[in-house]
């Protein structure tokens, strides 16, 4: 077939090889050698983490390079270089991650998948945030809020991921760091409120928290379950499908005290529940639940507090995983037990469908609620109700919500936030900016 001849697959890939400005600005830059053997990649503009600005780092530019080596059928290694520097507090970080993986070719999704990372690099002490820095950046010198809070960290780790491919997969990772922590270096902002809207590095919200230089050697274990897996049978391999019933994960963290001067002492769980539902005629409900905790806390630092995925931007923070009004680092705890749960109904055209004008729009109403819950004195609940599928013909991206929030003192806010629908699939502008690069 056309499609398939070498000489034809080989000039495609030359001719994506060239370098063209327009590389720097979307997508990056992508070169491939002969038969897509080796592959680096690098970030782009409009990834939104290339160039930023924070109160910390000033302007930072974050360079990221990343190389896949095709080692054999099945076999690869891939390698991610992440850099940063900041010209205001003159910091330069590097971090290394290289990861091998080895896939089954006879079952698809059954792979093993071994790596180390090393380096320096920073991080928001919420692991969970949803700000990402181009947001951050927005809100810094326009408004003056410099909502993002950042620590440096050298960093050692050994990681081992395994996916059976029949719904189960589990990974650990043994992690040494050295937190370093970091000071506002620049009160630049066009806002004329700087001075009175710029707070410290350190989260004022946990100031009843020790902050210090410190070791933490940790280790951690997760485990996913969704059961139900069936297959395909294909002459040379199997594919799963996934199932229809809930995927059912448990996670938990040490932190090891004594291991090389390391002070972290503490035990963390978290356990959950989530998934989509299709209720044909009635729309889909999505649910996301876990319960958790600490069973010690002798030495937890800021880091390692239990950390609501807090957001106080006009654009939503990722649905079913998120609070849409929840105040930075207002929640963060070390409860011995608490519950989480983030509920969300789509009608779907159950209701819009029978109302002449919005069934030409083909609006989507949804609604539901995301609630945390630690004991009498500590919870805190949204309820939102919304408008999906907003756009024109096809271009139908966009999302609209209405939230209300109460939490244990009776504070009430309410608020609006807009976010972004991918292919049908609700998920926010925003995404996660904390421990994943």
């Amino acid at each position: 077939m056309v499609q398939s001849d070498p000489v034809r697959i080989d000039s495609i890939r030359r001719r994506n090889n060239r370098f063209e400005l327009s590389d720097i600005l979307s997508g990056g830059y992508q070169y491939s050698s002969k038969k897509y053997k080796h592959v680096f990649s690098t970030n782009s503009l409009l990834s939104f983490d290339l160039v930023n600005f924070n109160t910390v780092e000033g302007v930072n530019v974050a360079p990221k390079i990343s190389w896949k080596y095709a080692m054999d059928t099945g076999k690869s290694l891939q390698t991610n270089l992440y850099t940063r520097y900041g010209f205001s507090n003159e910091h330069f970080n590097a971090l290394v991650r290289t990861a091998y993986t080895t896939s089954e070719r006879s079952w698809r999704g059954r792979f093993w998948r071994i790596g180390a990372e090393g380096g320096r690099y920073v991080y928001q002490y919420n692991p969970q945030s949803t700000l990402m820095p181009i947001y951050n950046t927005i809100s810094t010198i326009f408004s003056a809020n410099n909502h993002m809070k950042l620590y440096e960290r050298w960093n050692g780790a050994l990681f081992v991921e395994r996916h059976y491919g029949n719904g189960f997969r589990w990974n650990a990772k043994l992690d040494y760091q050295r937190r370093l922590p970091l000071d506002n270096t620049t009160s630049f902002s066009l806002s004329g409120d700087a001075d009175e809207n710029f707070t410290s590095n350190v989260p004022p919200e946990l100031s009843w928290v020790t902050w210090e230089e410190h070791n933490a050697a940790l280790a951690t274990v997760s485990l996913a379950y969704r059961p139900g897996t069936t297959y395909t049978q294909y002459p040379d391999h199997k594919v799963p499908a996934r199932s229809n019933w809930p995927l059912f994960s448990l996670w938990y963290q040490k932190g090891i005290p004594g291991i090389a001067e390391s002070k972290s002492d503490f035990d963390k769980w978290r356990f959950s529940v989530e998934d989509d539902m299709n209720l044909k005629l009635f729309g889909s409900m999505s649910y996301n639940a876990s319960i958790g905790g600490f069973l010690n806390d002798k030495y937890v630092s800021l880091p390692d507090l239990m950390h609501l995925a807090d957001n106080e931007l006009f654009v939503a923070a990722p649905y079913r995983k998120s609070f849409q009004l929840a105040p930075y680092y207002q929640y963060s705890n070390v409860a011995n037990l608490y519950g989480e749960l983030h509920l969300e109904y789509s009608l779907k055209g159950l209701l819009t469908n029978k109302i002449p004008l919005l069934r030409q729009a083909k609006w989507y109403l949804v609604m539901g609620t995301n609630t945390f819950y630690a004991g009498q004195n500590n919870y805190y609940t949204e309820a939102f109700a919304g408008i999906d599928n907003l756009g024109f013909k096809v271009y139908r991206f966009l999302r609209l919500d209405v939230v209300h929030s109460w939490d244990h003192m009776n504070r009430q806010t309410t608020g609006v936030r807009i976010g972004l629908n991918l292919l049908g699939s609700p998920v926010s502008i925003s995404r996660s900016s904390g421990e994943e690069m």
